[in-house]
């Protein structure tokens, strides 16, 4: 015979989290769900471990044996490698030894790596079965059919997605992992109950914008349309770097390409136009010429941020923000990247892995940005007019 599931409101849950413990099964299911969510990053790193100490079992000997006569110059020797050009007399063997050293310190550091993020995974681990139980006020809410949790304008998780079943919508006390976003049980509250002083600090310190990375107390302001000083000093700090080693990088990659376009110009005029002189010419204007946009688009968007720093200006948009996660091709140094948005009707918002699991996707929301380059610079969720004092709006 099938037990059925615990909900939120379960009296004797609730009772247990009030006291500050977990129940078994959510011990069980938590554990169960912090492996779903963290194996691959725990088997890339079983992984790493296993491989660096295999391949330092394998070097290590050699690599002690050859550490003294590293810089030993009379074994050094010297052994002569024939190019086009001509040959050139290359100490080989101490190259040879060298290499093999820096890969040895390579898997060294691998290994400390991958130790040091299964420590992470560990006190985490821990952190959601062992860590403190906090209580708050939040509400459940629909969206589009399904019931959601939402605690200081963003959404927490049922520590069973079943133990959402039978909750009315309405106001609640939570018992949760603030941390984690784990929501483990639920009290209604009634209607002459209010938030506590704590709850509301708690509310206050975890909100979306928080996680974000936002200051709460600054919403007053940005409300009212403009930002506060803290944070026109943090969009100068964080203006994209237009100094002189971006400068002579830059510079540097430009003067490259142009060189080696008159280069092959010169031996075009000198010695005849061939095609792979002119795909010489085509492929050093097209380097110089990408790194000359890039360049200029450093510069435009660090004009752009400051003078959004200068101004003080903020927009407010308030509508629905959803959520898009995916691969970001053609990134600036080649490679592609993972990323997380918001999304909404003025744009797109990259944000962190925690930011994004932590909106209440397909909500109504304010959305707090900047006019020149776009940037957000605090956002919360719209209340339900009538518990808009409990929202913190």
């Amino acid at each position: 015979m099938m037990v059925a599931p615990l909900t939120l409101e379960s009296p004797e849950v609730a009772a247990v989290n009030a006291n500050g413990s977990l129940t078994g099964d959510q011990r069980r299911m938590l554990g169960r769900n912090l492996y779903g969510e963290r194996w691959k990053e725990l088997a890339a790193s079983l992984g790493w471990i296993a491989i660096s100490l295999v391949m330092l079992r394998i070097l290590l000997p050699v690599v002690v044996s050859l550490v003294p006569t590293l810089l030993d110059n009379g074994r050094r020797g010297g052994t002569p490698v024939k190019f086009r050009t001509g040959t050139v007399t290359l100490p080989l063997w101490a190259m040879l030894k060298w290499f093999l050293v820096l890969v040895a310190l390579a898997y060294v550091t691998a290994f400390c790596v991958q130790v040091k993020r299964l420590v992470s995974f560990l006190r985490a681990r821990h952190g959601v079965l062992h860590g403190h139980i906090e209580s708050v006020v939040g509400e459940v809410r629909h969206r589009d059919g399904q019931l959601i949790a939402i605690f200081a304008g963003r959404q927490v998780r049922p520590w069973d997605t079943r133990a959402m079943a039978g909750v009315a919508p309405g106001v609640y006390r939570f018992f949760l992992l603030p941390r984690f976003d784990w929501l483990l049980s639920a009290q209604r509250l009634r209607d002459w109950e209010r938030p506590t002083a704590d709850e509301e600090s708690l509310t206050t310190r975890h909100s979306l914008g928080v996680v974000n990375g936002f200051d709460p107390a600054a919403l007053p302001d940005n409300r009212a349309g403009r930002l506060t000083p803290e944070q026109a000093r943090w969009l100068r700090e964080s203006a994209p770097d237009i100094g002189w080693r971006m400068f002579v990088l830059f510079g540097f990659s430009i003067a490259l390409g142009l060189g080696g376009a008159v280069a092959y110009v010169g031996a075009a005029l000198q010695r005849g136009v061939t095609r792979d002189r002119i795909e010489g010419i085509v492929a050093g204007l097209a380097w110089a010429a990408i790194w000359t946009y890039l360049l200029a688009k450093q510069f435009m968007d660090n004009t752009k941020q400051k003078r959004d720093a200068d101004e003080g200006q903020v927009l407010v948009h308030e509508g629905t923000v959803t959520k898009w996660e995916g691969w970001r091709y053609h990134d600036q140094d080649g490679t592609n990247t993972w990323v997380y948005r918001y999304e909404c009707g003025v744009g797109q918002f990259e944000v962190s892995r925690e930011a994004f699991r932590a909106l209440a996707d397909g909500l109504a929301h304010r959305v707090y940005y900047t006019p020149q380059r776009k940037q957000l610079v605090n956002i919360e969720l719209v209340p339900r007019r009538a518990d808009e004092t409990w929202q913190g709006g």
